[in-house]
């Protein structure tokens, strides 16, 4: 098949693309060379937590900074997709993930502040309801639950940090002999024991007595995968008190759970998603993109399309690399990067610069369509976006923007793709022109 859409990478930006065009209509594929940025992410959504970048204290309106980050820095991915288009974008993201099984709270107009698996509260925009609780820490007790066996999660870290921020708060371990003696080597695994019964009415009764008389419990984010709001729901009623999770190191359980909502919903809408499958070549007509290959058993395999939207994500996710030449590239289509001149500019002197180091701002030049250009600034090709990380002109995890920058940016590429895209018109084999 010939798809409309065929969107390269996983991740925020990536999801966000396909399901914006497969719920116009578009028949959408989605390619990528392994799972992306949601598996080690929180599971909230950012926004803008800091602006400017250096600035040491948190973003109160997401919605009136990103309005000054648009007047300040118009090359800045915000600006390219306009706060209207992130305003939707983040109301898009909650109704899928909703008709996914995860509810999100939240608006664009107020961050929140949630507990980090280092006990320090940040800024956010979007919470998943099983975190919501963690806003109220600062009023009341807290106890903060850490289970025997788990590795990377300290309650007594957490707690230390949270008292030094004057919060109230315990900790406690449970010691669950069905879990010391198990031994379970992820989180995702421990989640996925959690989803029975008996072992949660072992939780439940090993810390009853330290949660009676809280405000709050919060746990790591184990509370199950699939059964997810089965499990919260049993652990408030028999501890009696509102429960919320705290971000644990990769894998991200929250950022699974997550990841597995948005999937299913883009299946729902006709997509078809391809995990393991990384673009080494392509194909071109002129200034149009006609396919991609990607590694197959001993030969590449092509897939076609209409459209392409890049969401490969930036030095982190795979999307841009360090090149020979002391340059930086762009992985999957070979896309010309804007980035500091020399490696001699890529990093400031000091490790912890408040304004971060100027390579993390590498990354395509686009359009306000989001068509990535050349150092003339035309579109390198006629039928290709690029959304999220691999874009340049923001340090997103200085500013803590990535979620917000990646949905938005998303969906500005996806109606970018969609503008006089004719369904009616479509056969088999025809694709839009």
């Amino acid at each position: 098949m010939i798809y409309d859409v065929l969107v390269i990478g996983a991740g925020f930006a990536g999801l966000s693309a396909a399901l914006h065009a497969a719920q116009s209509g578009a028949r959408t594929e989605i390619l990528a060379k392994g799972i992306g940025s949601t598996h080690w992410a929180a599971g909230w959504v950012d926004v803008l937590g800091y602006w400017p970048a250096g600035s040491a204290e948190p973003v109160v309106s997401p919605r009136d900074a990103v309005r000054q980050l648009i007047v300040e820095r118009p090359e800045h991915p915000y600006g390219r997709a306009g706060i209207e288009v992130l305003d939707h974008a983040l109301s898009a993201f909650c109704a899928h993930a909703a008709a996914g099984g995860l509810v999100y709270d939240g608006t664009l107009d107020r961050n929140v502040l949630l507990v980090t698996p280092a006990g320090v509260r940040r800024p956010t925009c979007l919470v998943p309801r099983a975190m919501a609780a963690a806003a109220g820490v600062a009023d009341g007790k807290t106890v903060v639950v850490g289970i025997a066996g788990m590795r990377d999660f300290y309650p007594e870290y957490v707690v230390a940090n949270l008292q030094a921020q004057g919060c109230a708060a315990t900790p406690v371990i449970a010691d669950m002999p069905s879990v010391r003696t198990r031994r379970p080597q992820t989180t995702v695994i421990l989640a996925m024991m959690l989803e029975d019964r008996a072992v949660r009415d072992e939780l439940i009764r090993g810390i009853a007595s330290a949660a009676r008389g809280a405000d709050r419990v919060g746990f790591p984010a184990v509370l199950g995968v699939g059964r997810h709001r089965e499990v919260t729901e049993d652990l408030e009623r028999g501890l009696g008190v509102p429960v919320f999770e705290i971000p644990t190191l990769p894998p991200s359980v929250s950022g699974y759970r997550l990841f597995e909502a948005l999937r299913r919903r883009f299946v729902e809408l006709g997509g078809r998603i391809t995990i393991g499958a990384e673009v080494v070549t392509r194909w071109a007509d002129g200034d149009r993109l006609v396919g991609v290959g990607t590694e197959a058993a001993a030969r590449t395999q092509r897939h076609s399309a209409g459209a392409f939207v890049v969401a490969t994500g930036g030095f982190l996710g795979g999307g841009l690399v360090a090149a020979p030449d002391g340059g930086v590239r762009e992985t999957a289509l070979g896309l010309p990067v804007q980035a500091p001149p020399d490696r001699s500019s890529w990093f400031d002197p000091r490790v912890l610069a408040p304004q971060g180091h100027a390579v993390f701002r590498a990354g395509l030049a686009v359009n306000g369509e989001m068509q990535p250009l050349d150092a003339r600034g035309a579109a390198v090709y006629r039928n290709v976006w690029a959304a999220g990380s691999v874009l340049a002109g923001a340090n997103e995890w200085r500013e803590k923007s990535h979620e917000g920058l990646a949905l938005a940016t998303g969906e500005q590429a996806a109606r970018g793709v969609l503008a006089g895209w004719d369904a009616s018109q479509r056969s088999e084999t025809d694709v839009p022109r």
